[in-house]
């Protein structure tokens, strides 16, 4: 699974902040997690509709997460910046022949999914800032 640049910078930026434990500027953010900074800003928008950053402006603003690291998944900052986490589906095999094996692909599919997002789920910001064990995930065999 690839994620986009967008959705890395953001868990980047999370992390930093929960690291940090308090307000920083854009440039700061920028600088410390290589970060475009005019794509910061832009991400920042999402992650504050999200209700994961707030943002303060003036001279001296910045950014701040709005909930405490171990309150906050990287499913929820993956969610806000990608429509969703997401393997091919079932309609990705409507020109297949083999329905059959179509549907085993499918079902692999769909349980890799479950996965993805259980893992995404249970793994906060807290525990990779403070390098604690992540919860490895449990696939269903068949």
């Amino acid at each position: 699974m690839r994620i986009k640049a967008t959705t890395d910078y953001a868990i980047r930026a999370v992390l930093y902040l929960a690291v940090k434990g308090e307000q920083c500027s854009s440039r700061e953010i920028s600088e410390a997690m290589h970060i475009p900074r005019d794509l910061l800003v832009q991400i920042a928008i999402r992650l504050r509709q999200a209700s994961i950053l707030a943002a303060q402006s003036g001279k001296y603003g910045g950014y701040s997460l709005m909930k405490k690291p171990a309150d906050i998944t990287l499913y929820d900052v993956v969610s806000a910046m990608e429509d969703e986490p997401a393997l091919p589906g079932q309609d990705s095999f409507c020109e297949v022949t083999d329905k059959g094996a179509a549907e085993l692909v499918v079902g692999t599919y769909q349980m890799l999914q479950t996965g993805l997002e259980k893992s995404l789920a249970s793994t906060t910001i807290e525990q990779i800032a403070e390098k604690k064990a992540i919860p490895q995930p449990e696939f269903a065999t068949a």
